[in-house]
């Protein structure tokens, strides 16, 4: 038995050919000549179609031709026998005179049933997939129930799926978005159920720089396909572009179950998230590129609760350049909790200079001694550590070489720091 694989852009379909001396499965349903044909044939005429059916179906395509030449010389409308004949032709793989009857048949007749199958399953084997499509589909509403059409429907959409998938990607590539878009919305129109043509709409969108756009379009496609974990990445990404902090959060903490890489970026995105939910004032200090003494004294207020709900146990030491700020609360608690000194000389906090790396470091420790209540601390955090170098080693700081600290950094290792002294022990 001989086995030809057909294949249409990278989508494999079944052909089976015909060998000389036995009969084989053919691309073509050669269904009952008579089905949908307008002829009327005598008890002998059934008689000599059947048998030439049944020579066909055995391969002997000698007694089926001559059966259905001797059938159409004796009827009046001899369409089944024609029909038959032409079966022959494709059975024995002469296509294009076969195509030719073809059209003849159907111009007497286009409504024949068993004809028009025919005509679509050329169409199929030439590839010529949105014509076949559109064939099948018409005869399926004619043949609601025929299993073969349905299974034929669904061949022919996947050749046009990865038809129009080929030329969105070739569209892309090309960078000529509007035809990317174009083939992209006919391939969500032809399959909505599947997730290419949604995938191609979101990287159109993203080469259009609208991330907003390209989300929407990729969860679309993550939906229909979760187990796609290189899309879920992608998805991730996309969330974050646009800002969906809580939806980047989901998803990469969904991802570090199976790869503890994503643990680190699930921690970004949860920062990213808290830092969009802020105050306006604590927000700007969280994305300062250089913090300032009193954007620290924010950030410590709104990420480190124990800090916020404090009882003060002195008065605060008084700071000139303290009092008329708008952020006063914030700066009166890290002056009272000796968070930020205040010079003795001049009596201000200097709350507009930027805090140097080796200060922020010595109010990480102390956040982290103030938290922990007098638990054991890792040893980086502890009052007889000293500068950046520990607090790096120990994973509460980044590596960075910059004399100054800035904003988002400052939230986490802030946040770090509280959190191991909340929980104490060696780290």
């Amino acid at each position: 038995m001989r086995l030809v694989v057909a294949n249409l852009l990278g989508l494999s379909l079944l052909v089976w050919g015909t060998a000389a001396g036995g009969a084989e499965p053919s691309p073509f349903a050669l269904r009952d000549p008579h089905e949908g044909s307008r002829s009327k044939l005598t008890p002998k005429q059934e008689r000599q179609l059947e048998e030439g059916m049944a020579a066909l179906r055995t391969n002997d395509l000698e007694k089926a031709s001559k059966r259905f030449r001797s059938g159409a010389s004796s009827a009046k409308d001899p369409a089944p026998f024609q029909l038959g004949a032409l079966y022959v032709q494709l059975v024995a793989g002469r296509h294009d005179e076969a195509a030719a009857e073809l059209e003849k048949l159907l111009q007497k007749d286009p409504e024949y049933i068993a004809a028009l199958e025919v005509r679509a399953d050329l169409l199929a084997l030439r590839e010529s997939w949105f014509e076949a499509l559109d064939a099948y589909r018409a005869l399926s509403l004619r043949l609601p129930s025929d299993p073969r059409l349905k299974s034929r429907i669904a061949e022919m959409k996947r050749g046009v799926s990865l038809q129009r998938q080929a030329e969105a990607r070739q569209a892309l590539e090309a960078h000529e978005l509007d035809g990317a878009r174009r083939a992209a919305l006919a391939l969500v129109a032809l399959e909505p159920q599947a997730p290419e043509g949604y995938k191609i709409l979101s990287q159109t969108a993203e080469e259009s720089g609208n991330p907003e756009d390209a989300y929407v379009w990729a969860e679309r496609a993550h939906a229909l396909d979760p187990g796609d974990r290189e899309w879920a990445v992608t998805v991730a990404e996309l969330a974050m572009k646009s800002g969906r902090f809580a939806d980047a959060v989901s998803l990469y903490d969904g991802l570090s179950a199976g790869d503890p890489m994503f643990a680190d970026l699930a921690e970004e995105a949860r920062l990213e998230f808290k830092i969009q939910n802020l105050p306006e004032r604590a927000r700007r200090a969280a994305l300062s590129v250089r913090l300032t003494r009193s954007q620290l004294a924010v950030l410590c207020w709104w990420f480190v609760p124990e800090v916020q709900d404090a009882l003060v146990p002195n008065p605060p030491e008084v700071a000139i350049d303290v009092v008329d700020r708008t952020d006063r609360p914030e700066l009166v608690r890290a002056i009272s909790l000796g968070l930020l000194a205040v010079s003795r000389e001049s009596h201000r906090a200097n709350p507009e200079a930027p805090v140097s790396r080796l200060e922020f470091c010595a109010v990480v420790r102390m956040i982290a001694a103030f938290v922990g209540q007098g638990r054991i601390l890792p040893p980086c955090l502890r009052g007889d550590a000293a500068g950046a170098a520990p607090l790096v080693e120990c994973g509460i700081l980044s590596d960075a070489t910059s004399r100054s600290v800035g904003g988002k950094e400052a939230v986490g290792a802030i946040e770090r720091a509280a959190r191991a002294g909340r929980e104490g022990g060696p780290r």
